[in-house]
């Protein structure tokens, strides 16, 4: 009787939910306090009841492992099982059941211990560790984990890889499977102490660092965030920014450099002003470079041949200077020179050099010539800027001489040029400054204004020069744009000749050359007396040797006809009072 209320008592207050079963383990005959509170039921709800029914044990497999543990071995252990509570919630249990007798007649006792929170929390955890291990492999930044290896006196030199994700291994091109359990000494042998030592500090104190920094053994820049996720240990999140650092120093180079040439630019140029204004650089030689004719050369050649001449005279400039010298362009033809701690004798022979190597290079159809100027600061007391303008006056004392006569030298060689490429075209030059000449004296021209106008007459197509050779030379008709294009020259030659003094009277006759009497020229569209007299000289001399001379489209017209349309066009397209002079006087036909 003791037993049995002893047994009553431990069996109601045990915390865990018990049940005592037929021999089967088929139907309950009594249950403790414990599984009727976890369930839900009450003792007359559970008495007689199958507890391998299908509302009670949700998996066939699991009963059946619990009844045939039970008839083989008496009883079974710690067997996981999912039933329903009364309000239909599901409960997790791991049951352990064993054979009693009780007053000579079997049964069996089954504890189950309740682990329904304890799953869910394992669940969590397993997604936890399954979004953690996904965010890890798929993340685009490299994450690698890390084991510090110090020497005796604690300090580190070197560590061993304990884990790297994918990223990791794209970014370093180092495979996990390759280096994990390695040194990072035995993998990059030249790997910086910097690195070691930095990552260290990390592993023992435990304090994050973020930096960026470049890997010589892998020749990349990494952006780096760097932690301890344990004592000894250290994880490095690392991307690639060598792409981006490429890109900074481009833009770096672009906002300190001229674009053209290489050289700095006048940003760079007056930063650098402030830096060198210290004693430490004194004396310091400031040299102003103006390019001669730059514009000229745009206009007779291209810009492309403008820009040829500007990168020559730059390597030039650069080439001839010291190392820690600073060459820089600030302008369109304007470049400038520091020269530390350079005194004017010093300085003179540097100008000497750059004066030299101009004198001896040559780009083909353009004549290379600079003007330079210089002055010297030597103390404090001298300001910046008025050493500037002294060097800029200097310069431009040289340029007055040296500019004029390499713009006319400039001219010679357009006309050369021309001529060389066209040998028509110099024969028809010639010719029309004969028929000018003509015209003129029988107007009873000053001898210096004929000299005048027989020059214009031979460059009247100097512009043509600006004028693509396929067009010049195309056997067939030109198209409206080509005409358009050749209808250009008048107004190039008008720039190439106005930029030279002693042709910028010529320069006005050769821009109006082809305005008409009646207006409908070009480029003005200006009539009568406001075309200049010697411009509708030039009209008619070149019209006339146009049309009596063969063209690649069509053969020459006999003095007859030519004669016959200059009378037709008179009043219209020629000035009539110069075109009878013409034919009269200088053709000696009857008008």
């Amino acid at each position: 009787q003791e037993a049995s209320e002893h047994f009553e008592a431990i069996f109601n207050t045990s915390p865990d939910p018990t049940l005592i079963t037929s021999i089967d383990g088929k139907y309950i005959l009594n249950a403790n306090h414990a599984f009727l509170n976890t369930s839900g039921f009450t003792i007359d709800e559970v008495k007689g009841v199958n507890i391998f029914a299908d509302s009670h044990f949700k998996e066939d497999a699991t009963r059946q492992r619990i009844i045939n543990a039970l008839m083989t071995n008496g009883s079974c252990e710690n067997i996981e099982m999912v039933y329903n509570r009364k309000n239909g919630e599901e409960m997790t249990g791991l049951l352990s059941a064993e054979v009693i007798t009780l007053k000579g007649e079997q049964y069996v006792i089954s504890v189950v211990r309740d682990i329904t929170e304890r799953k869910k929390v394992a669940e969590l955890l397993k997604n936890s560790e399954e979004q953690y291990r996904l965010l890890v492999t798929q993340m685009q930044q490299g994450l690698a984990v890390h084991e510090i290896i110090c020497d005796d006196a604690g300090k580190p030199i070197d560590y061993r890889f304990i884990s790297v994700n994918d990223s990791y291994e794209r970014i370093t091109g180092l495979l996990g499977r390759e280096i994990v359990g390695k040194t990072v000494l035995e993998i990059l042998p030249n790997t910086e102490k910097y690195w070691i030592e930095l990552y260290g500090d990390v592993a023992l104190t435990g304090e994050p660092y973020q930096f960026e920094n470049y890997s010589v053994e892998l020749n990349k820049h990494f952006s780096v965030s760097a932690y301890s996720p344990k004592k000894n240990q250290f994880a490095v999140i690392v991307t690639d920014i060598s792409e981006k650092k490429k890109r900074e120093v481009e833009i770096e180079y672009l906002s300190y450099h001229d674009q053209l040439t290489g050289l700095y630019n006048r940003r760079y140029y007056e930063n650098k002003t402030h830096q060198v204004n210290h004693e430490d650089y004194f004396p310091l030689t400031l040299v102003m470079v103006d390019v001669n004719g730059l514009k000229l050369t745009n206009d007779a050649f291209g810009h492309l041949a403008g820009d040829r001449l500007l990168k020559k005279v730059a390597y030039i400039l650069k080439t001839e200077c010291r190392t820690d010298d600073i060459v820089a362009r600030i302008g369109g033809d304007e470049f400038v020179l520091l020269l530390p701690k350079t005194n004017e004798n010093i300085a003179s022979k540097i100008i000497g050099r750059i004066n030299h190597a101009i004198a001896n290079t040559q780009i083909e159809n353009v004549i290379v010539s600079i003007s330079l100027g210089y002055a010297v600061k030597k103390n404090h007391a001298n300001d910046m800027d008025d050493v500037f303008k002294q060097a800029e006056d200097d310069m431009y004392r040289h340029k007055l001489s040296e500019s004029a006569s390499m713009r006319s030298k400039t001219v010679d060689l357009i006309m050369n040029t021309l001529h060389e490429k066209n040998n028509q075209e110099k024969l028809h030059a010639e010719r029309v400054s004969h028929i000018c000449e003509d015209i003129a004296t029988k107007l009873n021209f000053e001898r210096a204004d004929i000299d005048q106008i027989k020059i214009a007459g031979m460059m009247h197509d100097i512009g043509k020069i600006g004028i693509d050779d396929r067009i010049l030379k195309k056997p067939q008709k030109l198209d409206s744009d080509e005409w358009n294009e050749v209808e250009r020259h008048s107004e190039i030659g008008y720039r190439i000749l106005s930029s030279v003094n002693e042709f910028s009277v010529i320069a006005d006759y050769i821009l109006e050359q082809h305005e008409r009497w009646d207006g409908k020229g070009y480029p003005k569209g200006i009539k009568g007396d406001e075309v200049l007299l010697q411009a509708r000289i030039i009209h008619i001399a070149d019209a006339y040797d146009a049309m009596t001379s063969d063209r690649t489209y069509r053969s020459a017209l006999s003095v007859e006809k030519a004669v016959d349309e200059i009378k037709k066009y008179a009043g219209t397209q020629f000035d009539p009072n110069i075109a009878k002079v013409f034919v009269e006087q200088v053709l000696g036909r009857m008008w």
